[in-house]
């Protein structure tokens, strides 16, 4: 008959394996990331990557950035309107605090400069700044 000491360590390796399978599936995402961070359902990712566009410059976000001016997060909000702001030097009468149909009226009109400003083909050149 096994020892003491060996059941004591067969149990706890049994219910460390049990706590992992039964824990493992909770880890998991619904569905696969979304490769543009600023796509992301996480707020903080949202943040960080309106942040990175501004702070590298990437105009080929634009159109993005402008979808996270309508999202649920005020803080996402802000941080989509300043790195609009850097990338464009536009706000367009947006703030991110406005009542939701204030900020729809500002949203339409980022939309009308994004459609009118972005050349399709290359989606990145915006008035007044140098092409990447």
């Amino acid at each position: 008959m096994a020892s003491w000491k060996t059941r004591k360590t067969r149990w706890v390796r049994f219910a460390v394996a049990a706590a992992v399978v039964t824990t493992a599936p909770a880890c998991r995402t619904e569905g696969p990331r979304p490769t543009n961070p600023i796509q992301s359902r996480f707020t903080a990712e949202r943040i960080a990557a309106a942040r990175s566009a501004a702070l590298r410059g990437e105009t080929h976000r634009v159109a993005h950035l402008v979808d996270r001016l309508e999202d649920e997060d005020p803080a996402v909000r802000f941080a989509s309107l300043l790195a609009l702001e850097r990338l464009t030097g536009q706000r367009m009468g947006y703030h991110y605090g406005d009542p939701p149909e204030r900020r729809a009226e500002a949203v339409a009109r980022w939309r009308r400069y994004v459609a009118e400003s972005v050349v399709p083909e290359t989606r990145t050149a915006l008035p007044g700044l140098p092409e990447r």
